[in-house]
């Protein structure tokens, strides 16, 4: 393969993979490795291909060749250092972020990684001093000024300094409060409950059922994801583009050009069992194939309808963590990547209060009402949460899910930093998050 033959495959790969045709991707990223073994780009994308796929060997083995074919590479040095806080590789990713860093002084994208792994006890002074230079810049965006406090308030909670903790998450805070659009995800919710309120629940039959979690950010559903993804059996489906493709696909079988959600109680059978098929195709190529697919996406709990419709035997689980630790947890973490809900405590508490109303709906409406987790039965048995969650997906208990359990302390199962009880650390600032929540009258 010469220079113009390699660079119309790479174009080629690339193409697949824009598309979504992952498995097509991998093979011809693979067969130009198999050519040209020093191509950059090509073990660059395989091993971020591969890390997507949940394949975190085989993506750790492509992007450290990578790294050390190109060891200068800021893009190499940042899929590394997010792959190895993955694979809770603290002291590799610690490297890699600081050697990003190095070549570019500032990033927020590696301080935000250094904070989110910074460990209780340990000294953050270098980190922090970076951080707070960082944040003197006047040219920040909203969303990195944003980043860099969510980072300053975890290196100070962990310090215990929970005031100036508290004073950087609401920094944070308002930086991100114009990302708000909850009144248009209420909106929805209300056409999505009448639509479904009024369905005839289909039945056909699907290659595979779904588990769909349904529980808004920190209430545990990746580490119960995971644990369930860690069964032999079932697959862990992370892309939640493949629900609302089938959600589209829908209208275009039908032929309806009613908008959705209203179309919904007029589908026929037949067209939700078309739909299903696309997306079960799709997710036995993504995913490979499996028994069940595990999906947790940011707005479940507005598409639990659907998922249940496509997969009429789909498993749906609530999460239930208390609303103080949920919202707290929440109002102290900041995505990577924009979301499209509000982290201000008012964004929160209208959050929560939806997702209570819409699953209430869902309890009462689905054909087999969500299984409910709470937060303790998730801290305290969570092995006993994937065994009840697995019978109902007619799947006998394994021994990936306790191994996977037994490796994720108690403290990490909510992937934040408050543990059981912690919230009451941050008692003198709850005032305004515990009125967005239960919202006195007048």
């Amino acid at each position: 393969m010469d220079g113009t033959a390699l660079e119309a495959a790479l174009a080629e790969a690339r193409r697949a993979l824009q598309g979504g045709a992952l498995e097509q991707a991998d093979r011809q990223y693979s067969e130009i490795l198999a050519a040209h073994p020093a191509s950059v780009e090509a073990r660059l994308a395989r091993g971020r291909l591969r890390a997507r796929r949940h394949d975190v060997l085989a993506a750790r083995r492509d992007l450290e060749m990578a790294a050390s074919l190109s060891p200068q590479s800021p893009e190499i040095l940042a899929s590394l250092a997010a792959l190895y806080e993955r694979m809770a590789l603290p002291r590799l990713a610690h490297a890699a972020a600081w050697k990003l860093l190095d070549l570019r002084p500032g990033a927020v994208a590696p301080i935000r990684l250094l904070a989110r792994i910074a460990a209780p006890g340990e000294a953050q002074d270098a980190l922090a001093a970076t951080a707070e230079a960082a944040l003197a810049r006047p040219d920040l965006a909203d969303g990195d000024r944003a980043g860099l406090n969510f980072a300053l308030g975890r290196i100070r909670h962990l310090a215990g300094r929970h005031d100036e903790a508290f004073e950087h998450f609401v920094a944070a805070n308002q930086a991100r409060a114009a990302r708000d659009d909850l009144s248009s995800r209420e909106a929805l919710a209300r056409s999505i409950m009448t639509a479904f309120a009024r369905l005839r629940w289909p039945t056909h039959r699907t290659s595979a059922r779904l588990i769909l979690i349904d529980g808004l950010p920190k209430s545990g559903a990746a580490f119960l994801a995971e644990a369930l993804a860690s069964h032999d059996a079932v697959a862990m489906a992370d892309n939640p583009a493949i629900l609302a493709d089938a959600a589209a696909n829908l209208k275009t079988y039908s032929g309806t050009e009613t908008p959705f959600p209203d179309c919904v109680p007029h589908f026929a059978n037949e067209t939700w069992e078309a739909a299903a098929a696309t997306m079960f195709a799709r997710l036995h190529e993504d995913f490979g194939p499996a028994s069940a697919y595990v999906m947790a996406p940011p707005s479940g709990f507005l598409q639990t309808g659907v998922a249940a419709a496509l997969s009429p035997d789909a498993v749906v689980v609530e999460l239930a963590r208390a609303p103080m630790a949920l919202g707290l947890a929440n109002f102290m973490w900041g995505p990577d990547q924009g979301a499209d809900y509000s982290f201000s405590v008012d964004g929160i508490g209208r959050l929560f209060r939806l997702f209570s109303q819409t699953m209430a709906f869902w309890r009462l409406t689905l054909p087999a009402p969500p299984i409910v987790i709470d937060g303790d039965a998730l801290a305290s048995a969570p092995l006993a949460a994937v065994e009840r969650i697995l019978a109902a997906a007619n799947l006998p208990l394994d021994d990936g899910p306790a191994a996977h359990i037994a490796a994720v302390p108690p403290m990490d199962r909510f992937d934040d930093d408050l543990g059981p009880g912690g919230e009451r650390a941050y008692r003198a600032h709850l005032g305004p998050l515990r009125q967005a929540l239960w919202p006195l009258p007048g």
